[in-house]
């Protein structure tokens, strides 16, 4: 924290976009494309509260997409996030999410690919940030392009029973 406190103190841009992918690291093909990311969406995908918190203090704006539109509330909650190799807890994403959201991020947001949030969460087959974005009013029966829905990421998972009971339709599963 002390060396992005030192660089924006220095006149490093907040809200400056990365204009092409870092490195790959990790065994993924896939994972979320940072092209267009802040530095505060790279924060919410590290699940990491405390910097976005900074962020914000030091003018970054939280409501900045990547170039494919994907939110920093669906960095959080795990939008292109490989729980294999993912070393953020249920705890930090919760607190990411929940910041993201006071901050004015829009839970049914859906990214070029048809994600939302509540796909991430399913994903990562976390309870706790299913029933906290379907309180917040995200939709357990949307489809992304593929046709996915956060019931079908959540496949035989106790994330899949839950989003069962809180009405995802098993149709939705295929």
């Amino acid at each position: 924290m002390a060396l992005i406190d030192a660089l924006l103190a220095h006149g490093a841009n907040p809200n400056a976009a990365m204009a092409r992918p870092p490195q790959r690291v990790g065994f993924t093909r896939g994972g979320l494309n940072l092209v267009g990311a802040t530095p505060f969406l790279v924060a919410s995908a590290a699940a990491d509260a405390a910097v976005m918190r900074l962020l914000v203090s030091r003018g970054a704006n939280p409501r900045l997409a990547t170039r494919e539109n994907t939110t920093p509330l669906m960095a959080a909650a795990g939008v292109g996030r490989v729980a294999a190799e993912s070393s953020v807890t249920e705890n930090r994403a919760l607190a990411a999410v929940t910041l993201a959201l006071d901050l004015g991020g829009e839970v049914n947001a859906a990214n070029d690919a048809g994600d939302t949030a509540l796909h991430g969460a399913a994903s990562m087959r976390s309870d706790r940030l299913v029933q906290f974005l379907v309180e917040k009013g995200a939709q357990v029966n949307v489809q992304n392009k593929r046709g996915q829905t956060p019931l079908s990421n959540a496949r035989g998972s106790s994330t899949a029973d839950l989003l069962r009971k809180l009405g995802a339709e098993p149709a939705s599963e295929k």
